[in-house]
């Protein structure tokens, strides 16, 4: 059995695969003149890539007529208004944090843990608050650990007025 031999430059180039050989070959699959085998044996590229391409012609021609000013003014205007809100939600955030109570537990009353779209780390983030601190629970001090630190207090006032 005779092995086809591809030429040199149809191996380079289809290896690339720039958007220059994709559109060649969407094009010839699009002209209809040659089946999908002939043309992945031509191009030496799977038949499936070769209908995957051509479907992204078909699909993508109707930009290359679009009215690429009024697409431009959009993008635009679009851009001004994200700028816009995005400075907005800046300085909205500089104010609630400004003021934000400052003690841990008032902070931590604002965090709602069943919020659909902010996450306790997310909330916790914008409070300015670690996210430990969330989760931390106080403890009362025992009565024993409460007698040992009077007394290391007691002890450290007087070695205090001696110096």
């Amino acid at each position: 059995m005779a092995r086809k031999v591809k030429s040199a430059r149809t191996v380079a180039v289809a290896s690339g695969r720039g958007s220059a050989f994709k559109a060649r070959v969407a094009l010839a699959a699009l002209r209809g003149d040659k089946t999908l085998g002939e043309l992945a044996g031509q191009f030496g590229v799977h038949a499936t890539q070769i209908s995957t391409w051509k479907q992204r012609l078909l699909e993508g021609a109707p930009d290359l007529f679009a009215d690429r000013r009024r697409k431009r003014q959009a993008e635009e205007n679009n851009q001004e208004e994200l700028f816009e809100q995005i400075g907005r939600l800046k300085m909205e955030v500089e104010w609630l944090k400004k003021n934000l109570p400052s003690s841990v537990e008032a902070l931590r009353s604002w965090i709602e843990p069943a919020h659909g779209c902010l996450s306790i780390r997310r909330q916790c983030d914008v409070l300015g608050l670690a996210r430990g601190s969330w989760h931390y629970e106080t403890v009362a001090e025992t009565a024993r650990n409460l007698r040992l630190m009077r007394r290391i207090s007691a002890v450290t006032c007087r070695r205090m007025r001696r110096n």
